[in-house]
C-alpha cells in the first residue's frame, strides 16, 4: 500500500502547484478584491477496485485577506480520511506583487499522518507578467515534500498563462526528484478557463505524467514508475454580490492501479 500512498500524494502536490499562479493572477488582473474571502468545502471520492481502496472524504477550509493592492495572504486547513487512515492539515502563505511585472507566491503546510499526507510541504513560485496588457505570465517555481527524515520530493516547475478577454488559457511542465534514489518523473498540465470575476469562473484541467520513487516496504527496495492521467472540472459562481457556491468532478486513472472518481462542494463568502 506504501505505493498506493505515495502516489496519491504526489498527485496531490502536482495539483495544487498547478493551480496556485492561476488564482493569483485572476486576482491581480481581473478584479479589485474584497478584503476578506472565507471557504468552506467538502469532497466524496469514489475509487476501483472499491474493495482495495474504499472511498475517500476530504474536507478543507480558508480564509484569504488582501492586505493591500499587492500583498494578500493565507490560512487554510483540513482533514483527509480514507481506508487506510486519517490526516489533518493546515498552512498558510502569501502572495506579494513586488513590480508591475513580477509577483511571488509562497506557502508552508504540514500534516499530521506521513503515510497520508507529507509532514510537511514548501511551496515557492516566481511570475513575469509580460505583454502591453501583461495578458503573459510566465512561471517559475519549485516545490519541497518531506515524508520522513531518509524520504523527500523535491519539485520543479515552469510554465506560462496567458488572459485573452474572459479566458485563461495555462500550461506547466513539473519534473519530480524522489529521494532516496533521486528518481526522476515529469507530468505536463494543461488549463483552460472561462469567466469573470463576480460572476461565475469555470475551469477545465487535464493533466498526465509518471510516478517514480524507490519501494522501501519489500525485501530488496526497487523503483516503482507508474503512469497516471487526471481531468478536472472546476466552477465557482456569484449567488449574491458576495457570496456563492463551489464545485468541482474529477476523474483519475492510474494505470493498471486504481481509478477515482471525485465529487466536490463548497461555499465561499467575500466581506
Amino acid at each position: 500500500m506504501k505505493k498506493h500512498r505515495q502516489l496519491k500524494t504526489w498527485c496531490l502536490a502536482i495539483a495544487l502547484a498547478g493551480t496556485a499562479s492561476t488564482v493569483h493572477s485572476s486576482e491581480t488582473l481581473e478584479r479589485k478584491c474584497t478584503h476578506n474571502r472565507l471557504e468552506l468545502s467538502a469532497t466524496y471520492e469514489y475509487l476501483s477496485p472499491r474493495d482495495i481502496y474504499g472511498e475517500w472524504k476530504n474536507y478543507s477550509g480558508g480564509w484569504w485577506h488582501r492586505a493591500s493592492d499587492t500583498f494578500t495572504w493565507f490560512v487554510n486547513g483540513g482533514g483527509v480520511c480514507r481506508y487506510d487512515g486519517k490526516s489533518a492539515w493546515g498552512g498558510g502563505g502569501a502572495y506579494l506583487d513586488w513590480t508591475d511585472c513580477f509577483y511571488t507566491y509562497s506557502s508552508l503546510l504540514a500534516a499530521t499522518n506521513p503515510d497520508i499526507l507529507s509532514r510537511f510541504r514548501i511551496d515557492q513560485e516566481f511570475n513575469l507578467k509580460l505583454g502591453n496588457s501583461k495578458e503573459w505570465v510566465i512561471s517559475l517555481g519549485v516545490t519541497y515534500l518531506n515524508y520522513s527524515v531518509s524520504r523527500n520530493d523535491l519539485l520543479f516547475s515552469t510554465g506560462m498563462t496567458l488572459y485573452r478577454s474572459d479566458w485563461v488559457f495555462s500550461y506547466k511542465f513539473f519534473l519530480n526528484f524522489s529521494h532516496p534514489s533521486s528518481a526522476a518523473s515529469v507530468t505536463n498540465l494543461f488549463s483552460a478557463g472561462y469567466g469573470q470575476e463576480g460572476t461565475q469562473w469555470t475551469y477545465f484541467n487535464v493533466s498526465c505524467g509518471e510516478s517514480a520513487y524507490l519501494a522501501m516496504n519489500v525485501e530488496i527496495p526497487q523503483e516503482i514508475r507508474q503512469k497516471a492521467c487526471e481531468v478536472s472540472l472546476k466552477h465557482r459562481r456569484w449567488v449574491g454580490s458576495n457570496y456563492g457556491i463551489l464545485a468541482e468532478i474529477n476523474y483519475l486513472n492510474v494505470i493498471s492501479e486504481y481509478k477515482k472518481y471525485g465529487y466536490s462542494g463548497g461555499l465561499f463568502y467575500e466581506f
